[in-house]
């Protein structure tokens, strides 16, 4: 058997576009995972935030929560809840499912909410940074005008 080596990397955003990145290599996952933690731990002690942030990240990306315990029933996988349970009965969203409506999302073109016309990537954004909403050039103008007819009426 050959002995396969591991790399992880990690980039904890601290805000203010600051970033600590570290990166470490091995054949134990779970040595790098400890050697990642207790090396981010040295980091923001004299600042209560960047702590906060450092001890937020290694919570949610590094630790195994006890949620991730072995459970009852789960033919697929012997480490983790049935992803394939109701979100009401405290289950999870299966993975797959959640992943294939992203990539459809994505793969969508914008329509205008109003007449239904294809967006360009312009017409998107103007539309999403002026309204929040995504509309065409045409209600795009409609809409600039009867915004800039409310404003000089309450002149």
């Amino acid at each position: 058997m050959t002995i396969k080596e591991t790399s992880l990397e990690v980039l904890v955003a601290l805000g203010n576009y600051e970033n600590i990145k570290l990166s470490v290599t091995g054949d134990n996952i779970d040595e790098l995972r400890e050697y990642l933690i207790d090396s981010l731990n040295n980091f923001g002690s004299g600042d209560p935030e960047i702590k906060h942030r450092i001890n937020s990240y290694i919570t949610r990306v590094l630790e195994k929560p006890d949620l991730l315990s072995k459970t009852e029933g789960n033919a697929k996988c012997d480490t983790y809840p049935n992803p394939n349970s109701e979100i009401e009965s405290g289950g999870f969203i299966n993975i797959e499912d959640g992943a294939r409506a992203m990539l459809n999302a994505i793969k969508e073109k914008p329509t205008c909410e109003i007449c239904g016309k294809e967006l360009s990537k312009t017409e998107e954004r103007t539309s999403l940074v002026l309204f929040n909403k995504k509309y065409c050039d045409k209600h795009i103008n409609e809409h600039t005008k009867k915004r800039m007819e409310e404003e000089t009426r309450s002149f």
